[in-house]
């Protein structure tokens, strides 16, 4: 029925995520997440169990001869998530990819339009965007526009923009040519286009007297996310193309918090749930953190980690801001 097919295209055991895993352990060159699909897909079954106090059909897992093959799979997506997806250096490229999309969009205040370059395909998006507000909400033509966002499309763009500072220096009129978003979203676009020099990491001083990339304590986490909050107009210097530009600190500083649970980071809806169950050798059906320690281990140790990332090209304007506020390293 209709409950059976949701949970097949988006559950905690839906299709997508028993391919991605091993699709991105492939692709990436990594171990991490390998697990037995096979054992796991022939484990499946499907039973009626209460859900919202009413019965209803869940896909479980068989585990009358072990719930190995459902602990790996989950133990994969952990190490995935601790190794590739919350890695420092991808969320760093993320967080420049966010600064880009908000650098666009003070351009397009600016101006009342999008760069040279900008692709039809962009272009139509992200003025729908903009005239919803922000939310593509019920717009009929609302998957079209995103579908036609590929790889090719965004990578034109980078390329692009990136291109203009370019010509422009070559002129020897940079200065003069480019306003501070031409400046600042040319920058952006090469250190995502030539991956180099990458966002760099604040480092902190920590209580035993070391030194830590991570911010040390939710303490600070609270008082840097008020200080970026209340200062994120502020002008600072950034080093870009064609001279010093001032730009503000929004732009050029991003705080990346990340709080996963290997078990309870796949529910989408934390306050319902989204359990797997599994069938016991007995042939009665239970959640897995009750048939199986591990499962209850993951269920119950959430990591929370948070990094400070900074435009190099503003890196020591920043870290002087930070000195007198912060017990930042040198």
């Amino acid at each position: 029925g209709p409950s059976l097919g949701h949970q097949i295209i988006s559950s905690q055991l839906d299709a997508d995520r028993l391919d991605y895993l091993l699709r991105d352990a492939h692709f990436t060159g990594v171990a991490y997440g390998r697990y037995d699909l096979e054992w796991l897909l022939h484990s499946l079954q499907v039973r009626w169990v209460g859900v919202g106090g009413r019965e209803a059909p869940r896909l479980c897992v068989e585990t009358g001869k072990g719930p190995a093959a459902l602990e790996n799979y989950l133990h994969a997506r952990d190490h995935m998530y601790r190794q590739v997806y919350d890695h420092k250096t991808v969320r760093g490229f993320e967080a420049l990819l966010i600064h880009l999309f908000h650098t666009l969009e003070r351009f397009r205040r600016e101006f009342g339009t999008f760069p040279p370059g900008t692709p039809p395909p962009l272009a139509r998006f992200l003025e729908s965007l903009s005239r919803a507000g922000g939310a593509e909400g019920d717009d009929p033509g609302a998957v079209e526009r995103y579908v036609a966002l590929d790889d090719a499309v965004l990578e034109y763009a980078f390329a692009q923009w990136a291109a203009q500072a370019a010509q422009a220096a070559q002129a020897g009129e940079a200065a003069g040519r480019l306003s501070p978003w031409e400046a600042l979203l040319a920058h952006q676009c090469r250190l995502l286009v030539h991956r180099k020099p990458v966002y760099r990491r604040m480092s902190w001083r920590t209580a035993a007297g070391g030194v830590s990339e991570l911010i040390p304590d939710a303490a600070t986490v609270g008082a840097v996310a008020q200080w970026l909050d209340e200062e994120g107009e502020r002008r600072i210097p950034a080093a870009l193309t064609g001279g010093r530009r001032e730009l503000p600190l929004a732009l050029l500083v991003r705080m990346d918090e990340v709080e996963h649970a290997p078990y309870h980071g796949l529910q989408y809806d934390a306050q319902a749930g989204n359990p797997i169950h599994v069938v016991d050798a007995g042939g009665r059906v239970a959640r897995a953190e009750e048939v199986s320690d591990p499962i209850k281990l993951m269920s119950a140790s959430p990591r929370r980690t948070a990094w400070l990332f900074v435009d190099p090209a503003a890196w020591e304007a920043v870290r002087g801001l930070m000195a007198g506020r912060f017990d930042v390293a040198p």
